[in-house]
């Protein structure tokens, strides 16, 4: 028995209901799925924002936290500051930090910098109305005061002025921050709006969105606390507070707990929002970056919507299989624009950040306006290089800005006839100069901004050359004084280049040569020799190209005829590698009249030298012949001595009367001997002179033998001739340590031999004789002084006692002939040394003798 057939409209029911089941469970599969791909692009996109938050977050602290480091490293701020806090009343102390940190707080926007003592007390502040801190700040002054590290203050609403500020704090101290022993001199806080960076960049959103904001909190105790304004409640920053335990389902709890993926509560507003949590590395901050759910589910509310309508339509297999396909391919459609727009959002973040990596990165400040003179970019240089408010630019209007800065330039008319030129002419690019009223000096630059080549804007850009300015202002100045110093230098100076043409010529070698620089520029050096000379010295110049010239004698012509003799000195000039020359520079000493002179010396030396010489002979002659008279006078008178003798025993005999013997007695007894005595002390004294005489010559005649002399040894062989005579008369002789010096020993043994003696025949009867002998080294020099406690010289007779022949007590008995201090001046002028006294009657003498340490010298 068959089983009964279905009717086919049950069959058709039953298609129509199972389509209709496969159709609904298919479309709410495909919804989920849906779902679940836009939860994923939005914690994808929702983590990138983030990301980027906490990098610009980071980089902002980092820039911070180098500024600090560059005041706690300078050394030259913390003694300026020690200055001041030490006198207060030190008004360039005062005057330089004030200038020091007016342009920091300008250059790196802060809202207030003070300078406090060790003890927090505030000392000095710019605006100076800004004086007052709280509690805690000044707990965290003093705790960095002595901790020597820069610390920064979290987000903080001063009790005095209720502001939410940052405060960075910088220890200054005595020495070196690694110096144990260092002491704190104060502490710099730079005050830090948030408002200026930090809230702008975390409140801007890469995408346009309606519910979309990103969120700073921190957690202090049982409470959440906001540290950033609200997109959705005005004057939240810190003021917004949120128990933990009354908000579990809150976004910040749920981030508190566990930070990781994407999270679903609800915000402050109590409105249900989807997230992604950071923390700030370094800080206590963390950071949510959030949208509204109603927002992000709003294309899938759209599907849902049309799922229940095309379920509901099913009733007729035509519209459902119309709607299947409408469907299906609107499926694929609404993937691919999600995959887009995540795509989208993806590279518009990356050129985003790229684009402000480029306009960060330059050295010049860029401004972007467009043809309506709205501001459309800038970077950070270009707010510097002008110290243009933030809020300025931030309106985006181009003539606001320009009238701010136009007071800041030295022609202010000029600046801005040309902005309207280049205004009125699109396609024009420009390049000019602005000078500033406090010396800056900036290259400006202007081109138009082309989109598919139609001008849309212009781009300016800003160098700051001041430095440069200067530079070529200081080589303007230093090449001037180096023109001035060449032209009217005393010395003639010549420079000529590598093919021997003249490049300069100064006023000294005009007069010498009685040319004008402008006649010999650009020409030759052949002009300035003789005719007979100059292949020659072109010959010796070509050689030594590349060689200095210390000493090197060139004669040159004059423009009438004369030829000058100049002593020459040179230096070579290279190029950039070193080794190619470029010029040689070249100065003269005109040594012609000195080259005629020193002829003339040499020649009036030779005719002094030969008289010297006919005059010593003459001196040696003259003593020989004067000594046979001398040998006759002394032997004759003893033949006259015995003689008178042999009479005188004659005249004893008986026969002779008494009155013959003695008349003749008082002849031989007394008036021939008495005669005869003198004769013989004349013909001694006069032996004396000639053996003087005879020595001086042969002084003037002997070679010296120059050598090293050791003094001591030298002495003691002197002091050795003279023991017996100092021992006799009891001298007390002190030789100190004597330095050596360069001489002929056996004249320098005379010299030392005769002062000694002279000491010893000039002593004070009246007192004991004391003799020091003591040297020094003086440069090339060894002086040597040889002191008595004798009689003394009286000054007018000082500088007699060097002449010969001449004793400086001549009728006394102390032995001489007034040739020993002639004798030692003559010596020492051989050796190219000196001698001098010094003395005082009744306190002695002291005799310096001067003698060079040196061969070299003595020789020279």
């Amino acid at each position: 028995m068959k089983a009964p057939s279905l009717p086919p409209e049950r069959y058709l029911l039953l298609i129509l209901l199972g389509t209709i089941l496969a159709i609904g469970g298919a479309s709410f599969a495909f919804y989920y799925r849906q779902k679940a791909t836009l939860a994923t692009a939005t914690h994808e996109q929702l983590s990138a924002i983030a990301d980027l938050k906490v990098k610009q977050i980071l980089r902002w602290r980092e820039q911070r936290l180098s500024d600090a480091q560059v005041v706690l490293h300078d050394r030259m701020v913390a003694a300026t500051v020690r200055t001041y806090l030490a006198q207060p009343t030190n008004r360039e102390a005062q005057r330089q930090i004030e200038e020091w940190v007016g342009a920091w707080r300008q250059f790196n926007r802060y809202r207030r910098v003070m300078l406090l003592d060790p003890q927090a007390q505030p000392r000095l502040a710019m605006p100076v109305t800004m004086t007052e801190i709280d509690v805690a700040t000044r707990i965290a002054v003093i705790a960095a005061a002595h901790q020597r590290q820069v610390q920064i203050m979290d987000l903080h609403r001063n009790s005095e002025n209720d502001r939410v500020s940052m405060d960075l704090l910088v220890p200054l101290w005595s020495g070196r921050s690694d110096d144990p022993t260092a002491k704190p001199v104060g502490v710099l806080l730079f005050e830090i709006d948030p408002y200026d960076f930090l809230y702008p960049h975390v409140q801007t959103w890469p995408t346009p969105s309606e519910t979309a904001e990103t969120l700073l909190f921190r957690r202090e105790g049982s409470d959440i606390v906001y540290l950033n304004e609200l997109l959705h409640q005005p004057d939240a920053a810190l003021r917004l507070r949120l128990m933990i335990p009354e908000h579990q389902d809150l976004l910040a709890t749920q981030a508190l707990r566990e930070p990781k993926g994407l999270l679903q509560g609800r915000d402050y507003r109590g409105v249900p929002v989807v997230g992604v949590a950071r923390s700030i590395p370094d800080s206590p901050w963390l950071m949510i970056a959030k949208q509204d759910r109603r927002e992000i589910e709003a294309p899938l509310r759209m599907w849902l919507q049309w799922i229940i309508a095309i379920s509901a339509t099913l009733v007729a297999l035509a519209s459902f299989a119309v709607a299947f396909v409408w469907r299906n391919r609107e499926v694929k459609f609404t993937r691919h624009e999600l995959q887009e727009r995540a795509a989208a959002a993806a590279a518009l973040q990356s050129s985003y950040s790229l684009r402000q990596a480029t306009l960060e990165s330059t050295a010049d400040g860029l401004l972007v306006v467009d043809r309506h003179g709205q501001i459309t970019d800038f970077n950070e240089r270009f707010v510097q290089l002008w110290n243009i408010p933030r809020h300025l630019l931030d309106a985006k209007d181009d003539k606001a800005v320009i009238q701010h800065v136009v007071g800041q330039l030295r022609a202010p008319e000029a600046f801005l006839d040309r902005i309207q030129e280049l205004y009125m002419r699109p396609e024009a690019n420009s390049s000019d100069l602005l000078e500033f009223t406090d010396g800056r000096v900036f290259e400006r630059y202007s081109h138009p901004q082309r989109i598919e080549g139609r001008p849309v804007g212009r781009v300016w850009s800003f160098r700051d050359i001041t430095a440069r300015r200067q530079a070529e202002e200081q080589l303007r100045e230093t090449r001037d004084y180096l023109e001035n110093l060449l032209n009217y230098a005393s010395a003639p100076i010549i420079v000529w280049d590598a093919e021997l043409r003249i490049t300069r010529f100064n006023h000294a070698f005009e007069r010498l040569t009685g040319r004008s620089a402008a006649t010999v520029l650009g020409h030759r050096l052949d002009e300035l020799f003789a005719t007979t000379t100059r292949q020659t010295w072109l010959e010796f110049i070509r050689n030594t190209t590349g060689q200095r010239w210390e000493t090197v004698e060139i004669p040159i012509q004059t423009q009438d005829g004369a030829v000058r003799t100049l002593l020459w000195n040179s230096a070579t000039l290279h190029a950039a590698d070193g080794r190619t020359v470029v010029a040689t520079i070249a100065q003269g000493i005109d040594i012609t009249e000195r080259k005629r002179l020193g002829a003339e010396r040499e020649s009036l030396l030779l005719e002094l030298k030969r008289k010297n010489k006919e005059l010593e002979g003459l001196i040696y002659a003259a003593s020989h012949d004067l000594r046979s008279p001398l040998v006759n006078i002394e032997g004759f008178g003893r033949r006259l001595e015995k003689a008178c003798q042999e009479l005188s025993t004659a005249m004893e005999h008986p026969s002779v009367p008494p009155e013959i013997r003695q008349q003749t007695s008082v002849i031989t007894r007394i008036q021939v001997p008495k005669a005869l005595h003198f004769m013989r002390a004349g013909v001694a004294k006069m032996n004396a002179l000639i053996g003087g005489l005879l020595h001086l010559s042969r002084l003037g005649l002997v070679q010296i033998k120059t050598e090293p002399l050791d003094m001591n040894r030298l002495l003691q062989q002197v002091t050795g001739a003279l023991a017996f005579q100092l021992q006799r008369e009891g001298v007390t002789l002190e030789i100190e340590p004597l330095p050596p010096c360069a001489g002929d020993g056996q004249l320098i043994n005379q010299v030392f031999s005769n002062l000694l003696d002279n000491a010893l025949k000039y002593r004070d009867p009246a007192r004991p004789l004391h003799i020091r002998v003591s040297g020094r080294t003086v440069d090339t020099e060894s002086i040597y002084c040889v002191a008595d406690t004798g009689l003394g010289i009286a000054p007018e007779y000082q500088a007699k006692i060097w002449e010969l022949f001449h004793r400086l007590h001549p009728s006394s008995d102390v032995p001489g002939e007034g040739l020993g201090l002639n004798l030692v001046q003559r010596i020492l002028e051989r050796h190219r040394g000196r001698v001098w006294v010094e003395s005082e009657v009744g306190s002695g003498s002291r005799f310096y003798v001067a003698l060079h340490t040196t061969e070299a010298d003595v020789n020279a």
